[in-house]
């Protein structure tokens, strides 16, 4: 099942800003690290990727693989675990999907 990454956050620090809001209130960012970037070498093998758009949609289907698993007892008296899983995307398909243009509209 598909699961949205938005987080509402006032700390600038944690997120990046991906589409601010009508009238700048309330900005729906993503946490770093949950950015793909493809270079020149990666985009010869998407031609798709190559012809799109910022705004455009993508469905994505990929492969990772866990490098990482990190679980840090954070304050122990309260019980506030921190935890975190370090993923390495191995592989990747993507998809132009018109239908999903508009499926993550923020109106």
């Amino acid at each position: 099942m598909i699961k949205s990454l938005k987080v509402k956050n006032s700390d600038s620090e944690c997120c990046e800003v991906a589409s601010p809001s009508k009238k700048g209130k309330n900005k729906l960012r993503y946490p770093y690290g949950t950015t793909l970037t493809m270079n020149d070498e990666l985009l010869k093998k998407f031609p798709d990727l190559m012809k799109a758009n910022a705004g455009d949609v993508f469905d994505i289907k990929g492969k990772v693989k866990v490098t990482i698993v990190k679980k840090i007892d954070a304050d122990p008296a309260n019980h506030y675990d921190k935890s975190s899983v370090e993923l390495q995307v191995t592989d990747i398909e993507f998809d132009k999907d018109d239908d999903l243009d508009t499926a993550f509209n923020e109106d």
